[in-house]
């Protein structure tokens, strides 16, 4: 019991790391666009619009990014070490096509690796008109 509330104290600790430094971020591309927009309304300089555009999308990716962070560290627990070349052999020996993996590596998923890795074998075999991969 202690070790799980452990577990969820250190997540809630990475979380609002993660709230802190976002929140610093954004405030910085805040401060950037506001300042653009104070020059423009001075000079009317059009050309500051593309930076302000800029901007923007800094901070969209930023939330995106932040928000994807999260889940890693909220759904860390559904991780676990996957061997791809095994996925893969699974997948192409249910399309009965030929196939040769070289090398083999393992990466920290979640079980829907293999549905994408089958919807790229499937697409690559029905949209590709592939014969081997």
């Amino acid at each position: 019991m202690t070790n799980k509330i452990d577990k969820n104290d250190g997540k809630l600790n990475e979380i609002l790391l993660v709230n802190k430094i976002t929140r610093h971020e954004l405030l910085n591309v805040l401060n950037v666009i506001s300042g653009f927009l104070e020059v423009f309304k001075e000079k009317k300089d059009y050309k500051l619009l593309d930076k302000i555009f800029d901007a923007i999308e800094r901070g969209v990716k930023l939330i995106d990014q932040m928000k994807e962070l999260e889940k890693l560290v909220v759904y860390e627990d559904a991780l676990k070490p996957l061997n791809v070349a095994e996925i893969i052999n699974s997948i192409c020996s249910k399309y009965n096509i030929d196939f040769t993996i070289k090398g083999n590596c393992t990466v920290l998923a979640d079980e829907a690796l293999s549905t994408v890795f089958d919807n790229i074998i499937r697409n690559a075999i029905t949209h590709g008109k592939t014969e081997k991969i």
